[in-house]
């Protein structure tokens, strides 16, 4: 890899040239799914959200849960 520091020499402003080598070990990642055009899930657009009212405050007692 080719990294570029940020100007603190902590962190990474960028990662570049990955190279990827063929191993014997699996990644427990799971592949990823290839979806074609038509299989792609379709985003729905809702309605807006509508305002609630705010409750007055006022002062609540709270009853007793036991007898």
């Amino acid at each position: 890899y080719t990294v570029a520091y940020q100007p603190d020499q902590k962190q990474f402003r960028a990662v570049a040239d990955p190279q990827i080598y063929e191993t014997q070990y699996r990644s427990p990642q799971l592949t990823l799914w290839q979806f074609g055009d038509d299989e792609w899930l379709k985003l729905l657009r809702l309605p807006p959200l509508k305002v609630r009212r705010q409750r007055p405050h006022g002062i609540a007692i709270q009853q007793r849960l036991f007898v």
